[in-house]
């Protein structure tokens, strides 16, 4: 059973490859919009955790198909894309040689030991955040001080706080609290969570890192759009300051900083800004619906 599941997600783990790479060449186009670029991560998240998509000849996975010519296996109305082709039954898996049985038997085991540690790693460092943060003063709902954080952050799943450095004040923390209160209002929190916990499950995969930092990265440029909508030139500007005045900070906790990120490239889209006209906006979303397709897709049977 083991050995199935992990045939079955590395086949899943390879075709969000696919459709990562593609995204993060999509990610380089000027001009397109932000929240877009990072909505797109969806359809890896997609990718790497439900075998089965629907079935669409004009896909990423149908070019690849014609390439390399792998087996297609159909599930109801959709398919299931299989690159590894080890096989020569699927329900259960029955592999070619009892080589390729053995081989799979090992790896499922060291697969399954490696996202148990992944996933312990990951839930030790959460706790040993929140348990640095107990002391954290209120100071108003779920606003917090600490001298324990040099930029402000999010911290927590179930009741997300924010705690901002002690001493932090004026324009720079208005800014910051602007963009932690999108980062709650859209969840991303339980998004973050979401995404390491996959990543868990794909710890094998360098690409899966790759994409989780780019993933982050593009969360906070999405946030940092959110919070210009609608503003001036001068409060861009003044936004930019405070970016990187919490940049300088060191960072004493493994929690998402409002001074996170790769500072010069967000500081770089947030002065590059600018607001997008009715048909522009259309035009994106027709893109986007056509690219997300085409990731999302496999070839029919």
């Amino acid at each position: 059973m083991v050995s199935t599941t992990f045939y079955w997600l590395l086949n899943m783990s390879l075709a969000a490859s696919a459709a990562g790479l593609a995204i993060l060449l999509v990610r380089r186009i000027p001009g397109v919009p932000r929240f877009a670029v990072y909505s797109l991560w969806g359809i890896v998240l997609l990718r790497l955790v439900v075998p089965v998509s629907v079935a669409y000849r004009y896909s990423l996975m149908g070019l690849i198909a014609s390439l390399t010519s792998p087996t297609v296996v159909p599930v109801g109305e959709g398919s299931f894309t299989n690159m590894i082709q080890a096989a020569n039954a699927y329900g259960p898996v029955h592999y070619r040689t009892p080589a390729l049985t053995q081989v799979f038997a090992v790896a499922s085991v060291v697969w399954l030991a490696g996202a148990v540690l992944a996933w312990t790693a990951m839930a030790a460092t959460y706790l040993a955040a929140s348990r640095q943060l107990r002391d954290a003063v209120r100071v108003d709902g779920n606003l917090y001080r600490s001298v324990r954080v040099d930029s402000p952050c999010v911290v927590g799943l179930l009741r997300p706080r924010i705690v901002v450095p002690e001493g932090m004040e004026g324009e720079a923390l208005e800014w910051a609290l602007h963009h932690e209160r999108i980062h709650l209002r859209r969840r991303d929190n339980v998004t973050r969570a979401v995404a390491l916990a996959v990543c868990g499950l794909h710890w094998f995969n360098p690409l899966v890192w790759l994409f989780l930092k780019a993933f982050f990265q593009d969360m906070e440029s999405a946030c940092d759009a959110g919070v210009l909508k609608g503003r001036s030139e001068p409060e861009r500007r003044a936004y930019a300051r405070a970016l990187l005045d919490c940049a300088d900070s060191r960072r004493r906790l493994p929690v998402p900083a409002f001074g996170g990120g790769t500072v010069r490239r967000r500081i770089a889209l947030l002065l590059a800004y600018r607001p997008y006209a009715f048909a522009a906006l259309l035009g994106f979303s027709a893109l986007w619906a056509a690219i997300a397709v085409a990731l999302l897709a496999n070839p029919p049977a």
